[in-house]
């Protein structure tokens, strides 16, 4: 039997001079899910592939979705000096100040028009929640859509063969990416200056 109790060890305390070092870690973790997504999409139009799935696109989504994690992470700690943990996506993003996120919304919408929509969404459903009508994605230029179906992400993805599942869980690239580069873009204008 394995014991599952985990030391927790001395707890860090983190300051803004140590956002530089979460910040070049969510950008690794987003260039390798990003490179994995942009690879499969283009070996999915080389090949003509109708299925977007495969056994590397969930851990594109793990990497993507532990950047968007610690880039939010990051932020509160340039913004707030208040480092947060979990894992949860929306309730970090909830504990951002209103104009943080009304400037993130403005630069991710914009930046979603440029994406390339082919990028994959993989999904694992079960069978209640298979609704053709009830596309999750549908209104997907607003941040609060995306973190309400990626809130626990990283966790779904990181073992999604591991777990039993009892929702849907999703990774839409598109919008991962650009939420990425999004907190990418507005971590590193406040780190530089």
């Amino acid at each position: 039997m394995i014991n599952k109790k985990r030391n927790k060890g001395i707890k860090a305390t983190l300051t803004k001079d140590d956002c530089h070092i979460i910040f070049r870690t969510a950008r690794a973790y987003k260039n390798v899910g990003s490179d994995i997504a942009f690879k499969y999409a283009q070996h999915a139009v080389n090949e003509n592939l109708e299925d977007f799935d495969n056994d590397l696109l969930p851990v594109a989504a793990t990497n993507l979705l532990l950047a968007i994690e610690l880039y939010f992470k990051s932020l509160l700690l340039i913004t707030s000096d208040e480092y947060s943990s979990g894992h949860n996506l929306l309730l970090l993003y909830e504990k951002l100040s209103e104009p943080i996120k009304l400037e993130m919304n403005q630069i991710y919408k914009s930046n979603l028009q440029s994406v390339n929509k082919k990028l994959p969404v993989i999904r694992r459903q079960i069978i209640e929640d298979i609704d053709v009508k009830n596309d999750p994605f549908k209104n997907d230029d607003e941040i609060n859509t995306v973190l309400r179906i990626h809130f626990e992400g990283f966790t779904d993805w990181r073992y999604f063969f591991d777990v039993q599942i009892n929702r849907s869980i999703y990774a839409d690239f598109s919008n991962l990416i650009v939420l990425a580069q999004t907190l990418e873009l507005m971590n590193s204008s406040r780190i530089s200056s």
